[in-house]
C-alpha cells in the first residue's frame, strides 16, 4: 500500500510539474512583439498634416488560435494628435499584411480599422477621434 501511494505522490509531482512548465511556456512565448516609429500623415475633413504614431504589433503563436479568433494584437500610441493610447485592435492575418479590427472578445471583431502591410510596413489606421493615419513604419527597439 505504501508504494502505491508513493508512485501516485511521484506520478502527481510530474503531472503538476509538466502542467506548470507547459504554462510558462504558453505564457512567455504566444507572440511576437515587435514594436514600430510610424511617420505619415493624419488625414482630418480633408486637411493633412504630418503625424507619428508609436505601434507595437503582437503576432500570436499558432496555438493561441485554440482559445482566439485574433492572429495577434495592436496598440497605438498616438500623444500628438490627441489619442493618447488606442489598445487592443485585434488582427486578422492574411498572409502578405493584417486587417484591424477592434477587438472586441475572443470570438468576435467589430469595425473595420486599417491595414498593416508586412513586406512594405505600410500602416493606414482609423483613428475614429483624430482621423485616418497612412504612414510608413520602421522597427525600434523597446
Amino acid at each position: 500500500m505504501g508504494r502505491v501511494l508513493r508512485y501516485l505522490a511521484i506520478s502527481i509531482g510530474v503531472f503538476l510539474g509538466i502542467a506548470i512548465v507547459a504554462f510558462l511556456i504558453v505564457a512567455n512565448f504566444s507572440a511576437k512583439d515587435t514594436a514600430f516609429r510610424c511617420e505619415g500623415k493624419l488625414t482630418i475633413a480633408s486637411e493633412e498634416k504630418p503625424a507619428t504614431l508609436f505601434m507595437t504589433l503582437s503576432e500570436y503563436r499558432w496555438w493561441v488560435g485554440l482559445w482566439s479568433h485574433s492572429d495577434g494584437m495592436v496598440s497605438i500610441q498616438a500623444p500628438q494628435f490627441g489619442v493618447p493610447y488606442i489598445p487592443y485592435l485585434g488582427l486578422e492575418d492574411n498572409g502578405e499584411f493584417f486587417h484591424i479590427f477592434d477587438y472586441v472578445g475572443s470570438t468576435r471583431f467589430e469595425g473595420f480599422r486599417g491595414q498593416f502591410y508586412k513586406l512594405s510596413r505600410y500602416l493606414g489606421l482609423d483613428t475614429k477621434s483624430a482621423g485616418v493615419f497612412d504612414g510608413q513604419c520602421i522597427p525600434i527597439e523597446r
